[in-house]
């Protein structure tokens, strides 16, 4: 079997970012393809957000799976390997992800592999930081709406990004017994962190699946622009807008995660919730680096 990496793309753009950057780190470190399963796309499960596949849109560095090598993979049962026998040398392993913390064994592993998870810890691909940092910038220059958002984040001293997580976290029970939600409460309180600053040099770029909903109930005592991008995809360009603020707010997403992540100035502050799944038996420590502020 060609020795390659497959990752599985599962979710919105912020977990594609993640299960991308794993499958970076080892295609570098063996110096082989990337390859990108995107099948999760074109299929639309219900009861399940429908996604987009969006990493095109960035500088990355992989193609995507052909079907003929995607029928290589597995089996993930027993019950499968007994229906479709095959000799495992002519089969691409699974690696499932075993738990939320950083394994470090995953990376251990020699291709071919194909990488089934979230893996959503900078742990996976820190040493190789610049090179993802790089490889997540727009190939295409940003809309003009964008442009004139950029031109004001970059002129604001303090300009401070703040997302608001809602969507299916708020409309979909299942989802929101497993992710929780930021509250008006949380967000008072990680505002309340830049009162140190002078209140001129302030302002607050606001992103939200629902600005209707942030509008009407969180008070903002700064300067505030609500962002209601109309460009499609808008969640790319969003993420470089977020990403060039000089500090960041973030919901328990792997979106404003990535949006806080990005962000290269070396003073940045960045508030996050302490706890990121609603069950506190789920440990997620190593979702957040060390630098950044949790509430």
């Amino acid at each position: 079997m060609k020795s390659i990496i497959i990752t599985k793309l599962d979710g919105g753009l912020g977990n594609q970012m993640f299960q991308y950057a794993i499958g970076r780190r080892l295609s570098l470190l063996h110096g082989i393809p990337l390859l990108l399963d995107i099948r999760e796309y074109r299929n639309i499960r219900r009861g399940v957000t429908p996604r987009k596949y969006l990493l095109e849109n960035f500088s990355i560095s992989a193609e995507i799976a052909s079907s003929e090598i995607l029928s290589k993979i597995g089996p993930r049962t027993y019950i499968d390997k007994i229906l479709h026998p095959f000799d495992s040398r002519d089969r691409i392993p699974v690696v499932t992800e075993r738990t939320f913390s950083f394994d470090e064994a995953i990376l251990a592993n020699h291709p071919p592999i194909y990488l089934a998870g979230y893996w959503q810890t900078e742990k996976y691909f820190e040493d190789i930081s610049e090179s993802i940092k790089a490889e997540f910038t727009l190939r295409t220059p940003v809309s003009s709406y964008a442009k004139n958002l950029l031109d004001e984040i970059k002129k604001t001293p303090h300009s401070i990004s703040v997302h608001v997580r809602r969507g299916d976290y708020a409309t979909n029970p299942q989802i929101l017994k497993i992710h929780g939600l930021c509250g008006v409460d949380y967000y008072t309180r990680a505002l309340e962190k830049f009162n140190d600053l002078a209140p001129s040099e302030i302002r607050v770029f606001v992103f939200s699946d629902d600005i209707k909903w942030v509008k009407e109930n969180l008070t903002i005592p700064f300067t505030a622009t609500y962002i209601e991008n109309p460009t499609v995809p808008s969640e790319c360009e969003d993420l470089i807008l977020m990403a060039n603020c000089k500090h960041n707010i973030i919901a328990n997403s792997s979106y404003s995660w990535w949006g806080a992540w990005l962000n290269k100035n070396p003073e940045k502050r960045v508030i996050t919730p302490k706890q990121w799944l609603k069950k506190d038996s789920w440990n997620t420590h190593d979702r957040i680096p060390t630098s950044w502020d949790t509430l």
